[in-house]
């Protein structure tokens, strides 16, 4: 079994080498594709570096520069140009525990047929603070569950290049949620296996696309999407409503943190509309939004 390990990278020279050494480490073999998405600083040179630093990189790790397109086009770039039968992603700013491919192809082997294997990851953010998110289930994750939330942690999917290429690859129009977009559009076709262990390191930056404020619209359009195209298909009663309920209350959450407290209620009570099994996380919210104003106050 071979696999690539794509890797996007744009302006990441400060951290790229954390990542691909990460990859350097695995148990497992891996051909190694940096895609430098039109990069101004210096991730030219550090790629010379791990070179004459690491001699067992030459002949394992391709470095390819592209005009600045977006990281779904530049993950799409190296998953065209790979050479494994499995394309395995990881983004410059995020890296790999040790093992981590030995554990996902035996988890591979217990629970074959699947086109798309991920794993839970531990989220660090700016100020070296930690906290663990895994999957909620070991083993298949359904359509339905993936519309509920993005589940996928970016630095741990094993995708089969085939079947990836097959649907497109990522949506390079969209510049927010497009990793959700192709989840769901890989999990209408079947599920995806979730490993229930961290796998992995992801940076929880502040600045992240994650904390754009038009990531609400962005998922909204992507969720609308994927239950169009599955509208032909039986659904259970109220799979939409859940589904946007979701969304309006992790929004709602995102607000609240955003010290916006107004607004963050009044898209809880939207999310409450979808689904009233969403009225004990709004009355938290809501709590929560009247202690921030009295300390305000």
């Amino acid at each position: 079994m071979r696999i690539s390990v794509v890797i996007p990278s744009y302006n990441a020279g400060h951290v790229l080498g954390r990542a691909v050494v990460s990859v350097l480490r695995q148990a497992l073999a891996a051909e190694i594709i940096v895609v430098d998405d039109g990069s101004t600083d210096d991730t030219g040179e550090v790629i010379n570096y791990l070179l004459h630093e690491h001699g067992d990189l030459h002949g394992r790790l391709r470095y390819v520069k592209q005009a600045n397109a977006g990281p779904g086009a530049a993950r799409n770039h190296g998953a065209r140009i790979a050479r494994g039968e499995w394309v395995a992603l990881l983004d410059a700013d995020d890296y790999w525990y040790g093992g981590k491919l030995e554990r996902q192809t035996a988890f591979m082997h217990r629970f074959p047929r699947a086109a798309v294997y991920f794993a839970g990851v531990d989220l660090e953010d700016g100020a070296g603070r930690r906290s663990r998110r895994l999957p909620p289930v070991h083993g298949p994750v359904t359509w339905e569950m993936l519309t509920r939330e993005n589940l996928v942690p970016s630095p741990t999917p094993l995708v089969h290049r085939e079947t990836f290429l097959d649907v497109g690859g990522f949506d390079e129009v969209r510049r927010l949620a497009e990793d959700w977009d192709l989840w769901l559009r890989l999990a209408e076709r079947g599920p995806l296996m979730a490993q229930r262990e961290a796998l992995a390191c992801y940076l929880d930056s502040e600045t992240g696309l994650h904390r754009d404020p038009r990531m609400l619209e962005g998922s909204w359009a992507v969720l609308c999407a994927s239950l169009s195209r599955m509208r032909s298909r039986e659904l259970r009663p109220g799979v939409a409503d859940r589904a946007f309920a979701n969304l309006l209350r992790d929004e709602s959450y995102s607000l609240l943190r955003a010290g916006r407290p107004g607004e963050s209620l009044r898209v809880g009570m939207r999310a409450v509309r979808h689904d009233r099994r969403q009225l004990p996380a709004v009355a938290r919210i809501a709590v929560r939004a009247a202690l921030d104003g009295v300390v305000a106050a």
